[in-house]
C-alpha cells in the first residue's frame, strides 16, 4: 500500500462494497477510503441493484459471495457483460467450485480473513488494468 500513486487522470476512483457483515463491511470501506478511493456502501445485494446506474458507474466492485437474499454470483449475473472483470469477490467457504466459476469470468477472488494491503492491491489491479473504461468512469469502453 505504501508508496501507490494513483492515476492522473482517475484521482478518485468508486468502489462499491456489497458486504453483509457490518464489522467487514466498516471495515473495508475505510481501507479503501484511505487508499484514495470514493467507496459506496452497500449491505445487500439488492440494495446495490436500487441504486442502479449509480452503482454500476464503480470501476470496481467487491463482492461478499454469501449474502442473504440474493448471493454475490447471482448479483454479478445480473450485471452487465464484462462487469465481472471489474469484481473481486470475497468469501469465509473457500470452495474450489465459486474459484473455478470467478476465474472463468476473469474476476478476482480472495479468502476471509485477508490482510488489508492484500484487498487494496486487488483493487487498484482492476484499476490499473483499465477495466473500468475510459478514465475510469466505470462505463466498459
Amino acid at each position: 500500500m505504501a508508496g501507490r500513486i494513483f492515476p492522473m487522470n482517475n484521482p478518485k476512483a468508486r468502489v462499491a462494497v456489497v458486504e453483509d457483515d457490518a464489522s467487514m463491511r466498516r471495515a473495508m470501506t475505510r481501507l479503501l477510503d484511505a487508499s484514495g478511493l470514493e467507496i459506496w456502501a452497500f449491505e445487500r445485494a439488492e440494495d446495490f441493484l436500487v441504486a442502479g446506474c449509480r452503482a454500476l458507474d464503480a470501476a470496481c466492485c467487491v463482492i461478499d459471495l454469501h449474502l442473504p437474499g440474493v448471493s454475490g454470483l447471482e448479483l454479478a449475473d445480473r450485471l452487465p457483460q464484462g462487469f465481472w472483470r471489474r469484481c473481486i469477490f470475497v468469501t469465509a467457504y473457500d470452495s474450489e467450485d465459486f474459484r473455478s466459476r470467478i476465474a472463468a469470468q476473469g474476476a478476482r477472488y480472495l479468502v476471509k480473513p485477508f490482510r488489508g494491503d492484500v484487498l487494496v492491491n486487488e483493487v487498484f489491479g482492476v484499476l490499473d488494468a483499465g477495466l473500468a473504461g475510459p478514465a475510469g468512469t466505470g462505463r466498459v469502453a
